[in-house]
């Protein structure tokens, strides 16, 4: 893995206004280490409509749980995180669907 595009370094610059073009380099350099992944990873995420304040704070959120340790895979965390964004996305397809 490039070193700008290991978790540490995006990590370390959650908090910075150019996060979204960190995160874009970050999957800049992992095509270019990868060519089977070649055009296939968003790099989307210095677009201006995107909150980076927001970006930060997701990677600082994700930032903090733990999914190495033997607590955390006998709480299977990766199926739980899965499943609460599962929810939340049905939830705010519902609200759309209820809107229209």
């Amino acid at each position: 893995m490039p070193p700008e595009a290991r978790w540490t370094n995006l990590k370390n610059q959650a908090r910075q206004p150019t996060i979204g073009q960190i995160v874009d380099g970050a999957m800049g350099a992992i095509e270019r280490e990868n060519p089977a992944v070649k055009d296939v990873l968003p790099k989307d995420y210095a677009r201006p409509a995107l909150d980076k304040e927001r970006l930060g704070l997701l990677i600082d959120l994700i930032s903090n749980i733990r999914v190495g340790d033997a607590d955390a895979r006998s709480k299977d965390v990766l199926g739980r995180v899965y499943e609460y964004f599962l929810s939340q996305f049905a939830s705010a397809e519902g609200k759309a669907f209820e809107t229209t």
